[in-house]
């Protein structure tokens, strides 16, 4: 057996000590000061924005927007692209292309074929939430065009300045009023400039959204009378 020294004796003494002052005495459970000063950040939700308004074909190899407006926005232009396919389609079923010209005649169909497939993909299609954000901005953008704008009245009598008219054609004079028409601006490809954008990039706005809305968007409507 182990023969233990007195300052062993000692040691288990004041330890036994210790647990039953412990066990007669437990601490309270308390939270540091400075965790309970601290703030509970709330929890932040950026919500998914599914519409994009410029899709991979309006964009360069950098990324970079290539067009005034997306290519989805021109139903013209993609009901030509359509027609074109399907006649190419017929003349090589109908072997009208002489075989020397079959090779590259393929390719330049197929990527018409790829055009035309990532235009229909990347046309934005608006849901609940965002369709009624879309179409509020629509909205505020309708009322500022249209006090921008002279009226028919003054176009009538004469009195639409011609310098005045190309000062709010491409000077900044519209006000950008909230963060979700900031955000809509930007995915339209324009820079806003001290909180504010011209009167042509406030139409191209109008425009966009009108056209996600399936709504007009000729701008002589939105002129006062």
């Amino acid at each position: 057996m182990r023969t233990l020294t007195e300052e062993h004796k000692r040691k288990l003494k004041e330890g036994r000590e210790r647990r039953w002052k412990l066990k007669a005495n437990p601490p309270e459970l308390t939270t540091p000061k400075e965790i309970v000063s601290a703030p509970i950040a709330p929890e932040i939700i950026i919500p998914k924005k599914d519409t994009r308004i410029f899709g991979s074909v309006d964009r360069d190899s950098k990324g970079k927007i290539t067009s005034e407006f997306p290519a989805w926005y021109f139903d013209q232009q993609k009901d030509e692209l359509e027609r074109g396919i399907a006649q190419d389609k017929i003349a090589l079923d109908q072997e009208a292309i002489p075989y020397p010209a079959k090779a590259k005649f393929r390719e330049k169909l197929a990527q018409r074929e790829e055009r035309l497939n990532k235009i229909n993909e990347e046309t934005p299609k608006l849901k609940g939430s965002e369709q009624d954000a879309i179409s509020k901005i629509r909205e505020e953008w309708g009322e500022a065009i249209g006090e921008a704008h002279f009226t028919r009245s003054q176009r009538e009598k004469g009195l639409a300045d011609a310098h005045e008219e190309v000062r709010r054609m491409t000077e900044p004079i519209i006000k950008v009023t909230s963060q979700r028409q900031a955000e809509f601006i930007n995915e339209c490809g324009i820079k806003i400039k001290d909180g504010k954008i011209t009167r042509n990039e406030a139409e191209k706005v109008y425009k966009i959204a009108s056209k996600l809305l399936e709504q007009p968007t000729d701008i002589e409507y939105l002129r006062r009378a």
